[in-house]
């Protein structure tokens, strides 16, 4: 088991041999630094019998290390639209829900849903971007259905993705925002080799595009009032390819992958500072 236990700007390679019969191994490992100094490497044979215990004392170094944030009061039960509605979650669906758990398991304590991807206009829709709620599924908006749920005594996490994105008409892509690339291209990095480009990351380097995702932010938790947000997408990229064959260390799909803890600590600051008990 290898792991890194230091923040690095690019991600690490490794590698382990041991030919039958051998006991002996050889171990490579190569990475970035943000200092003159390596990033720490831990190295294990695990000797837990199942997945689970193969990954116990890494995650009691990495806790002690870093210490998860907290969750808030109201974190206990949850109900996640994705794998019951996919891309066909709607407002009369989820105030079906709402009631169910209001009427029938509200006694077991606090609860929230997640209303996960196909909220926001997508698929490549006209108008197909993060500040766009999709009134056809939702005709009144998501702040009355965030009160609804409130009003039941339900908390509502609402699903946001970064940092790839496509400018393809497809149904069920959640990740189709062709009008937010055909308005500001600048704002991302192509990674497809040639053109016609369709498959693109954020350029978290932007200030243009922070000030939108920004204002993203301010619509979930002010405009819609949700108390939290799932972060999706930051190990995958869709249909695009991030590694060549050949791995090179400083290919453009490192620099997207370097960017993941810019995403992961501008969601929790954003959602934090409209709301300090937000779950993300």
């Amino acid at each position: 088991l290898m792991a890194l236990l230091d923040e690095t700007t690019q991600p690490p390679l490794f590698s382990f041999q041991r030919l039958p019969g051998e006991a002996l191994a050889a171990v490579t490992f190569e990475s970035s630094q943000r200092s003159g100094s390596s990033p720490r490497l831990y190295l294990e044979v695990p000797s837990g019998r199942s997945p689970q215990e193969h990954f116990t004392s890494y995650r009691q170094l990495s806790a002690h290390l870093y210490p998860p944030a907290p969750l808030p009061e109201w974190f206990k039960y949850q109900w996640l639209s994705w794998y019951v509605y996919y891309m066909d979650v709607n407002e009369d669906v989820l105030v079906r829900q709402i009631d169910q758990i209001a009427r029938h398991f509200g006694d077991l304590g606090p609860w929230h849903i997640i209303v996960d991807a196909g909220w926001y206009v997508a698929e490549g829709r006209d108008r197909s971007e993060w500040r766009s709620q999709d009134f056809e599924k939702f005709p009144h908006g998501l702040r009355w259905l965030v009160d609804y749920a409130h009003a039941k005594g339900v908390r509502v996490v609402l699903y946001f993705t970064a940092p790839y994105l496509n400018a393809r008409q497809e149904s069920w892509d959640w990740l189709g925002l062709r009008t937010l690339a055909e308005r500001h291209p600048e704002w991302l990095i192509p990674l497809d080799e040639e053109e016609p480009f369709d498959d693109y990351a954020y350029d978290f380097q932007n200030p243009d595009l922070r000030q939108y995702l920004q204002l993203v932010m301010r619509d979930f938790f002010h405009r819609y009032g949700v108390d939290g947000i799932k972060l999706d997408g930051l190990g995958s990229a869709g249909d695009a390819v991030l590694y060549s064959a050949e791995g090179g260390a400083f290919s453009l799909s490192d620099r997207v992958v370097g960017q993941t803890m810019e995403v992961y600590r501008f969601v929790h600051e954003e959602a934090t500072r409209f709301r300090p008990d937000a779950y993300v």
